[in-house]
């Protein structure tokens, strides 16, 4: 019985070890993965500073102040069927890319609604306007300017006349914003792609903001309390 026993405790440990090598495999597979992504979007941000972009920091205190459109703005404006040629600006996420040749479709997204882009080569006046589309990602940030249509199944876009890339993201979010952080643990220790990826994370991040301030403001002038 004894010599049984110590069979069975060797096979335990064998097959713990063998579980923990492969998931230690795992994680350092996943972890090379992510730093090869990393670096290839450093390449990429590179790229944008020689076509004369900034990866970051690309506003300047002596640089005119930019007005821009909320994407909420845009649709509701192209509701009232203005017919007008109007030029829009408004930045955003980009969250989704698709297209081949000399046209390309992306989603851009901000704090609030999602809009398409419709992007055509020939609507550029300067080559690197559309060269640097080429190293735009999924999660870079961009600030595009153009006229707002309507493609042939009917989706309200926005024709991109301009392009100003703002913010390179060197985390690589789920392939056209896929929702893939199920896991509880993983999504808080990785709370920033948990709120670049979900939707409803983002609702619920806000709506909780919004209730705390409601509760210290009503505190602080009905029952004066203070922190």
């Amino acid at each position: 019985q004894d010599f049984q026993e110590k069979i069975l405790k060797k096979l335990w440990i064998t097959l713990f070890l063998q579980i923990a090598t492969k998931h230690l495999l795992n994680c350092l597979q996943v972890t090379m993965s992510e730093d090869n992504l990393i670096q290839i979007r450093r390449d990429k941000a590179q790229k944008w500073i020689e076509l004369g972009f900034e990866p970051y920091g690309s506003y300047s205190l002596n640089e005119e102040k930019r007005m821009h459109d909320s994407i909420d703005g845009l649709i509701k404006y192209h509701e009232q069927d203005i017919d007008t040629d109007r030029v829009f600006t408004t930045v955003g996420r980009v969250m989704s890319m698709r297209g081949q040749g000399g046209v390309r479709f992306l989603d851009l997204v901000d704090e609030a609604e999602k809009i398409q882009l419709f992007v055509s080569k020939k609507d550029f006046l300067e080559q690197r306007f559309w060269d640097i589309f080429q190293y735009i990602d999924i999660g870079d940030i961009i600030e595009v300017a153009g006229v707002l249509t309507r493609t042939k199944s009917g989706e309200l876009s926005l024709k991109v006349k301009t392009v100003r890339p703002l913010t390179k993201c060197l985390i690589a979010p789920a392939k056209n914003g896929a929702v893939t952080l199920e896991d509880t643990e993983l999504k808080y220790r990785q709370r920033y792609r948990d709120l670049i990826e979900n939707v409803g994370s983002r609702e619920v991040f806000v709506a909780r903001s919004q209730i705390m301030k409601a509760i210290r403001t009503f505190m602080a002038i009905e029952l004066g309390s203070m922190e």
